[in-house]
Parts: structure tokens; sequence; C-alpha cells
């Protein structure tokens, strides 16, 4: 087979591999984005319930939005999301919140009420 055939047959492979790659970025993008979408729609219908004096519903709306924003590692979201729980705890004092908040982030609840007391 002549050299620029086969420099072609390459070429050719590349762009099908290349438009895959693409593809699949593209896909990622839109799970990514869907899920941060989510993620911010339960802070918000966490501060709905929490006009409406629904603390119970804001705890668990926050705490969807903590678990999401935590895989995506997203520090400002994270702190900003456990300032609200830490309002919600000190009205509270629901301790459900501190167990849960410890398995969201992989820490003892000893440390997730210290994350309280500082904030």
């Amino acid at each position: 087979m002549p050299r620029c055939l086969l420099r072609l047959g390459f070429l050719f492979s590349a762009k099908i591999k290349q438009a895959k790659i693409v593809d699949i970025a593209d896909k990622f993008r839109e799970v990514i984005g869907d899920l941060l979408e989510q993620a911010l729609t339960f802070g918000q219908l966490g501060l709905l319930a929490e006009s409406e004096n629904n603390l119970t519903e804001t705890g668990q709306n926050l705490l969807q939005a903590l678990e999401i924003f935590a895989k995506f590692q997203d520090r400002y979201s994270v702190e900003m999301t456990l300032g609200n729980l830490s309002c919600i705890y000190q009205t509270t004092q629901d301790t459900s919140l501190l167990e849960s908040i410890s398995q969201v982030l992989g820490i003892s609840i000893d440390q997730a009420r210290q994350l309280f007391e500082s904030s």
C-alpha cells in the first residue's frame, strides 16, 4: 500500500477518534451541568422552605445540594451550604444533620460539629 494512503488512513482514524472524544466530552459536560443545576435547585428549594419556617425540609434540600457540591469538590458552594446548614443546626440542634454531613463529607460527627461551632 502506498505511503500516502497509509497516512490518509491514520489521519482518517485519528479524526474518527477525535470526533468520538468530542462527543463523549460534550455528554460529560451535559451531565455535569445537569448535576450542578440540580444542586443549585436544591439550594434554592432549601431557602424557600426556610422562608416558610420548614427547617426539616430546608435541611433535607441543603443536604442534597451539599452532596452534589462535595462530589464536584466545589469548595465555595460546600462552604456556603455548610453555612446555611449551620444556621439550621444552631436553631434546631438536630444531631441528624451532623450525622448526614459527616457521611457526605467523610468526616466524624465531632468534626461536623466543629465545623458548625467555627461558623
